[in-house]
């Protein structure tokens, strides 16, 4: 059998970087999760026991920002790379524990933005890349004057933070989930100026290639 058991806390790596894991014994593959806008690591915990039953052990990196990394600064993160950066460490962790075995990624919405972005221009060394509803286009509701004014801030003061206009019941229309995203303390819908411009200019890298 291949299914596992996944930590209720947060892990860490020798490198600093926060993660949820689930293993499966005698596990035959590896994914790198990547949570998405407002989300956190543990998101991903009924899909990863999933995978644990197919013998696929999974590791859900907590992006800064977000989930138990929120630490009153939702939503902001200085730079894109350091996401990058935490990836990479994490990947290495995953392979480590996992020695000859492929590692994918996987990505969902910003995440699957993140994950494109970084085997594109950071590490195309994934057995496979999988992106659920990637945000490689910018839908949310906000107006071209606020975009413009929250430019502007992410130049001047990056960590000024937005409320994003979505809600839950725009993620799934199961009643018995979307309860249990409503009370989750550790779901936001705020974003930093800076961040959501590391957003736009890696939907410009994705889509454009620039």
């Amino acid at each position: 059998m291949g299914e596992g058991k996944g930590k209720e806390k947060m892990l860490k790596t020798a490198g600093g970087v926060f993660y949820s894991e689930w293993k499966a014994n005698d596990a035959k593959a590896a994914i790198i999760m990547v949570h998405g806008m407002g989300a956190h690591s543990r998101r991903y915990k009924y899909l990863a026991e999933r995978l644990n039953a197919a013998s696929i052990s999974c590791y859900a990196i907590e992006l800064e920002g977000f989930g138990e990394l929120s630490g009153g600064r939702e939503g902001h993160i200085s730079s894109m790379k350091k996401y990058h950066e935490a990836l990479r460490t994490l990947k290495l962790a995953a392979a480590a524990e996992n020695p000859g075995k492929p590692v994918f990624i996987l990505g969902e919405s910003m995440g699957g933005l993140i994950a494109t972005y970084h085997v594109l221009y950071h590490d195309a060394d994934f057995k496979g890349l999988i992106s659920i509803a990637p945000a490689y286009k910018d839908v949310l509701k906000i107006s071209a004057l606020n975009r413009l004014r929250i430019f502007l801030e992410s130049l001047a003061n990056g960590s000024a933070r937005e409320q994003m206009p979505f809600t839950n019941s725009e993620l799934t229309s199961d009643p018995e989930i979307l309860a249990k995203l409503d009370a989750d303390k550790r779901e936001h819908k705020k974003a930093s100026a800076s961040l959501l411009r590391g957003n736009l200019m890696e939907q410009a890298g994705v889509i454009l290639g620039i």
